[in-house]
């Protein structure tokens, strides 16, 4: 969250400007927009929560799917035993789709609080959880879900291969005594 969240508050900053006038062309721009240092940290426990949710659920069912994944792949090949790389694709894959969606809420609160605003905009004081409840409040618990599909769609490819990359690399750290 320390190196990220400064990168997500100008994403969203530069995403979400919709005021050709006033939009942020640079770093620079967003950084003045947005207040210096501190303005970069907006919605960093909105960030911090979205990520600890997202791996309290992605790492336990990664561990889980590991094992087994290449039961269920050889017993759907006839008993050929799967690749390892292939079974941990598919683990990753397995493991971060419900991560992905459940971790859902907390992105769009980080989003909300990180988003270009006017001047004045009561949105610039608000905390994680008065931005949560005032989403709730005006527009319904389903708009906490909104681009899950979206996030579960990028997240599946994007952790199976990094969980299988990071696995494999790992075990031939180790196999080499680098581990």
């Amino acid at each position: 969250v320390v190196a990220t969240n400064p990168l997500e508050v100008i994403k969203v900053r530069i995403q979400t400007s919709n005021d050709e006038k006033t939009k942020p062309l640079s770093i620079v721009e967003v950084f003045n927009d947005v207040g210096g240092f501190g303005g970069l940290y907006k919605g960093a426990d909105a960030c911090a929560m979205r990520d600890v949710v997202f791996s309290a659920f992605l790492f336990p069912a990664f561990a889980h799917a590991k094992v087994a994944v290449p039961i269920y792949l050889a017993a759907v090949l006839g008993g050929v035993e799967p690749s390892h790389f292939l079974s941990n694709l598919l683990a990753g894959s397995v493991a971060a789709a419900p991560a992905a969606f459940i971790a859902t809420p907390a992105d769009v609160v980080k989003t909300r609080l990180q988003q270009a605003r006017g001047a004045g905009n009561i949105v610039e004081d608000m905390n994680t959880f008065d931005m949560a409840k005032s989403i709730v409040d005006a527009e319904g618990l389903q708009v906490l879900f909104s681009g899950w599909f979206e996030r579960v769609i990028r997240s599946i490819p994007q952790f199976g291969v990094t969980l299988s990359l990071f696995d494999i690399l790992s075990t031939k750290a180790a196999e080499a005594g680098v581990m």
